[in-house]
């Protein structure tokens, strides 16, 4: 059993750096990008029966975002932060069902259908309206608020103390608690 232990252990740290480093390139990233987003706003003309890949009309190499390296400090520092924030939040929840539960209920909606769906109307925003941008606008609307009150509902969860849990998993007497 304790070789089991080591060996998951050992699994553990060494995919650290698999979720780490990647979320740190993502947060040194962020600052040049809403620059870019924020100053050069360039609008992308794509035809509504064209395929997506290789139909925008600006093709310029110049567009790409060119960010310089950070100096060694700020990596350390960005991918500290990363860490000790992944690290509290663990070790705060009760369990690995928590953790599921809240990013299931945000993430789950925001990949499957917030982002897609967002996605799809800025690339159609200057179409006019029709039945698939209508269609996009609810899917939005919509899993926007399952969203909210779904992540609501697992932090609520979170947020309940331990005991008020297992009073209301073990009381199966009708709720009379006389």
């Amino acid at each position: 059993v304790l070789l089991g232990r080591l060996g998951l252990g050992i699994t553990l740290i060494a995919g650290v750096p698999m979720i780490v480093l990647p979320c740190r390139d993502a947060l040194l990233m962020l600052p040049a990008q809403i620059n870019k987003w924020r100053f050069e706003r360039q609008a992308i003309d794509i035809e509504e029966t064209a395929p997506l890949s290789g139909s925008t009309t600006n093709n310029d190499d110049d567009d790409r975002l060119v960010i310089p390296d950070p100096p060694f400090i700020v990596h350390f520092l960005a991918t500290l932060f990363i860490a000790l924030t992944c690290f509290t939040a663990a070790s705060f929840f009760p369990g690995v069902s928590t953790v599921w539960s809240i990013c299931g209920s945000s993430l789950g909606f925001m990949i499957a259908y917030i982002i897609p769906s967002a996605c799809y109307l800025r690339l159609r925003r200057r179409k006019g309206l029709n039945r698939r941008i209508l269609a996009a606008w609810c899917m939005l609307i919509f899993s926007s608020f399952g969203c909210i009150i779904c992540t609501i509902q697992a932090l609520s969860r979170v947020m309940k103390p331990y005991a008020a849990v297992a009073e209301d998993f073990f009381d199966d007497d009708g709720g009379d608690d006389d």
